[in-house]
């Protein structure tokens, strides 16, 4: 019997190592994005979870930025509700969640990927320009960032994580009203991804730019492909290890930190019907 139990106990901690190894997004990223695509207990088991690795260490960034965009998307179900003042104190409960776990790791891509892309996916949604714009400076500050921790790497990147990334930008600076740095983006997408999906939807952008609508994105399908599919962040969590920068793409209506679907101002900021809650850069391990 106690050499059952021996046997069994090294068998248990063996199967643990890899868990414990992985990261934080591997772990939580599949409940978030089916809870943002509308299953309500998966995304109540990936908030549990983020909260277990809270009580553990509460300076978890990884944790404390996924819970933070969680928060974020929950609001939504308040203001849809016409809980204004609920609503309106997670949403900044999230947000603020989601700001210290930059401040505990500001040049880490597992806490700059998420909040920029949850703040840059819901900021077309607020109900006025005027409450939209530090969001959309925020999270453009955070996709300049990992863009330039990126260009600091030696890995080459995917064209899909390209494309997210330089597209985010585009998106953002078009919203803030910066034609210019816009046009850039997009032009870079047209110079560095020739081929591409990113590249024809770019130039379409540009020979168009009026038909570019205000909660139009530039996401070419990744939530479509399964969770070990689909884009992560890599492994030693450095920018300067060369790793590839993935952005999630076809985010679910529920997914990501989002308000209200119905983009009315009466019922509160919201992000996007096809985005994610991590919405926005990851990156590949390999």
């Amino acid at each position: 019997m106690t050499r059952t139990m021996t046997a069994l106990g090294v068998l248990m901690a063996t199967a643990a190592v890899p868990l414990l190894a992985q990261r934080f997004d591997n772990v939580v990223r599949a409940d978030f994005f089916a809870g943002y695509r509308g299953d309500d207990t998966r995304l109540a088991r990936g908030m549990e979870t983020c909260e277990h690795a809270l009580a553990r260490d509460p300076h978890d960034a990884p944790a404390l930025v996924w819970h933070g965009g969680g928060l974020f998307f929950l609001s939504g179900q308040k203001f849809r509700a016409g809980d204004w003042q609920g609503g309106l104190a997670m949403q900044e409960r999230g947000l603020k969640e989601m700001d210290e776990a930059v401040a505990l790791r500001p040049d880490s891509l597992e806490t700059l990927i998420p909040r920029g892309a949850t703040l840059l996916a819901s900021a077309p949604h607020f109900p006025d320009d005027a409450s939209a714009r530090p969001i959309l400076l925020k999270g453009v500050g955070d996709y300049e960032k990992v863009e330039r921790l990126q260009s600091g790497g030696t890995g080459l990147q995917a064209a899909h994580s390209r494309g997210e990334l330089l597209g985010g930008l585009a998106v953002g600076y078009r919203l803030l009203g910066d034609r210019d740095n816009a046009t850039k983006y997009l032009k870079r997408i047209v110079d560095e991804l020739p081929g591409t999906a990113y590249a024809a939807k770019a130039s379409e952008w540009l020979a168009h730019p009026e038909a570019v609508k205000k909660t139009d994105r530039f996401c070419l399908g990744c939530h479509e492909q399964s969770a070990d599919a689909g884009p992560q962040l890599p492994t030693d969590q450095s920018a300067a290890a060369g790793s590839r920068l993935q952005l999630p793409t076809e985010q679910s209506a529920d997914a990501g930190p989002q308000l209200p679907t119905d983009q009315s101002a009466d019922t509160g900021p919201q992000l996007p019907t096809d985005q994610s809650a991590d919405a926005g850069p990851q990156l590949q391990t390999e």
